[in-house]
């Protein structure tokens, strides 16, 4: 059974929503971790890390939320990347 959470007040809080609510399509997660750079990457693979063992998130939605944060903290470097 799915939690029920209260609405989204932000668009963060709507992804997030989104990612809870349906399962992870982890191919596509993996095929845009596997285009970012060397820097982009390490620092994906960091704040998932930290996002599953500290956060104690599933491993596919810490992937999924760490490369959203990714795009949101250095969203030209990035979106070079995946483009």
């Amino acid at each position: 059974m799915i939690p029920q959470y209260p609405p989204p007040k932000t668009a963060h809080e709507a992804v997030f929503h989104c990612l809870l609510e349906q399962p992870m399509t982890q191919p596509i997660v993996a095929e845009l971790a596997a285009r970012l750079n060397a820097d982009m990457s390490e620092a994906w693979h960091e704040r998932a890390a930290i996002m599953e063992f500290d956060g104690g998130l599933p491993r596919d939605l810490a992937e999924a939320l760490a490369l959203l944060v990714l795009i949101r903290q250095y969203p030209q470097q990035v979106l070079a990347c995946l483009l």
